[in-house]
């Protein structure tokens, strides 16, 4: 179903998932919120994830590592620092390896932050949101480094509970009198995600995900409609650690395993 070209899109949208249920419930580069609800049980350290993909040839499943992310995290359960790894199966991109995505999170007295991203120890670009008065808004200004210059501004509503309502992006500052892109945001009774619609003005697309979980909060299915391709991804987990945070997630597209999904979790003392 998945060739070697849509291998690379597909492991973005992966990643996206990945970060919504093993991380934060959407978008973690938006809100303090999110950051600091990790999802994760106990005092988490820190926390290695193996994204695995499993091709098949002739009914044979060949495994490869395609990605992996390392998160760090402080004593109140703030990520503080994230490394994340692209794979590829051809040796000749190996150099990849050599040059991980770094992020170093900051934050400050009145639930803002900033987010550092780096390449080989330079920085490359950085977020900064801040937060309205009353704290049912927000503002994210991206910049590219060196040269500090503004690349993207999103508006955020906020919940009384914090999580996003909606989200509305610009490209540059150029696109302020019209966005590039609305996201409204959905959540169950826990404040998990369950709705997720996307809406273009370059266009009349609408994309929608859905997200589903079991009596424990973990995610189990996730439904996409408005993809080129809409599919169906259905989530278990055959390990968990004594927190009971899971150690596996098996991901499967239309019934045959994809992607599998291997934690290390370690706790401060």
């Amino acid at each position: 179903m998945i060739n070697q070209i849509l291998k690379s899109l597909f492991i973005t949208a992966i990643l996206t998932t990945v970060f919504t249920n093993c991380f934060c419930q959407v978008d973690p580069w938006i809100t303090n919120k999110t950051y600091k609800d990790s999802r994760l049980k106990g005092r988490v350290d820190s926390c290695v994830t193996n994204i695995v993909f499993i091709s098949y040839k002739d009914s044979t499943a060949k495994k490869q590592l395609s990605a992996k992310i390392v998160e760090y995290y402080n004593k109140h359960n703030e990520i503080i620092k994230k490394v994340d790894y692209m794979f590829n199966a051809d040796p000749d991109t190996a150099e990849v390896m050599k040059r991980p995505l770094i992020t170093a999170y900051n934050y400050n007295k009145k639930g803002g932050f900033e987010k550092m991203f780096y390449r080989k120890s330079k920085p490359i670009s950085k977020d900064i949101f801040t937060y309205a008065d009353d704290k049912t808004a927000g503002i994210l200004k991206q910049y590219n480094l060196p040269d500090n210059k503004l690349s993207g501004i999103t508006k955020i509503k906020l919940n009384a509970r914090g999580d996003i309502e909606e989200s509305v992006e610009y490209r540059d500052t150029a696109y302020n009198a019209k966005p590039f892109r609305k996201i409204n945001y959905e959540y169950n009774q826990n404040g998990f995600l369950t709705k997720y619609t996307a809406s273009y003005t370059h266009t009349t697309r609408t994309q929608q995900i859905f997200y589903t979980y079991d009596q424990d909060n973990n995610m189990i299915q996730v439904r996409r409609s408005g993809d080129p391709e809409p599919s169906i991804e259905v989530y278990t987990y055959p390990k968990f650690d004594k927190s009971h945070n899971w150690l596996e997630e098996d991901m499967y597209v239309d019934g045959k395993l994809i992607y599998v999904f291997e934690r290390r979790i370690v706790y401060h003392k």
